[in-house]
């Protein structure tokens, strides 16, 4: 029995040990997003920003690609997406936006929950990108909002 009560003891700290380190990972992660981010762009310049988001890729390149987390962000002109690791950078101009929905697959990767799906098209080629968000319903708005500005 004390056995048994060490054993769990043990995982339960390992657990503990675990969860910490997670979020110190990500707490990192996001201070070296919200740096780029004020690298990149000036104050006032961006409508609407999160740093926790996951890409779920570009249509164009099929299931194997480079898909994680990330900030997205929106100007009055373009949908920016910048990867964390490797350090990558999709830019969407609005008025190449096609279409803004709401799908629950996307590039063979299935969420049970809404994912932001942009549907646009850049020299001459039509292309979707799609990101869990936290509130998708918001970003379609603010997205939809400054394309008529």
């Amino acid at each position: 029995m004390i056995v048994v009560l060490v054993v769990v003891a043990i995982l339960v700290v390992a657990v503990f040990f675990m969860y910490g380190l997670f979020r110190m990972i990500m707490a990192a992660v996001r201070r070296r997003l919200l740096a780029r981010i004020s690298e990149k762009f000036r104050p006032g310049e961006i409508v609407m920003a999160t740093v926790t988001c996951n890409f779920m890729g570009r249509e164009s390149l099929g299931a194997p690609q480079m898909r994680g987390n990330g900030a997205l962000l929106l100007t009055r002109d373009a949908l920016w997406f910048l990867m964390a690791a490797p350090p990558r950078e999709l830019r969407i101009p609005l008025d190449a936006v096609t279409k803004i929905s709401f799908v629950k697959t996307h590039c063979g990767k299935t969420l049970l929950v809404d994912l932001l799906r942009v549907d646009y098209e850049m020299d001459g080629r039509a292309d979707a990108a799609a990101w869990w968000v936290r509130d998708p319903m918001n970003w379609k708005g603010a997205i939809e909002k400054c394309k008529r500005a």
